[in-house]
């Protein structure tokens, strides 16, 4: 079985939730409120709208050093955190 394939929106909450992703040539990171691109030659820090809007095409993973982790899906966690707003 390959790796679910993730749409940008998709892996925004899973780094929200404390998940590292993985990008064609970057691994992505939530890094004190902002996603972290970290390539081989190159450092972004992005917002999340920039984020979103610079990586629209784009498809990502769950990156593997989240394997040893015990999944949390985003989707509920979003819905928890609304509901106690």
């Amino acid at each position: 079985m390959g790796k679910k394939l993730l749409t940008p929106k998709q892996a925004l909450n899973y780094l929200l939730s404390g998940y590292a992703v993985e990008g064609e040539k970057r691994t992505f990171r939530l890094f004190e409120g902002k996603v972290q691109a970290l390539g081989e030659q190159d450092r972004l820090l992005l917002n999340r709208y920039q984020f979103l809007e610079i990586f629209k095409e784009s498809t990502f993973t769950l990156s593997e050093e989240n394997a040893n982790e015990e999944l949390v899906d985003p989707k509920k966690d979003e819905e928890y955190y609304s509901f106690r707003q």
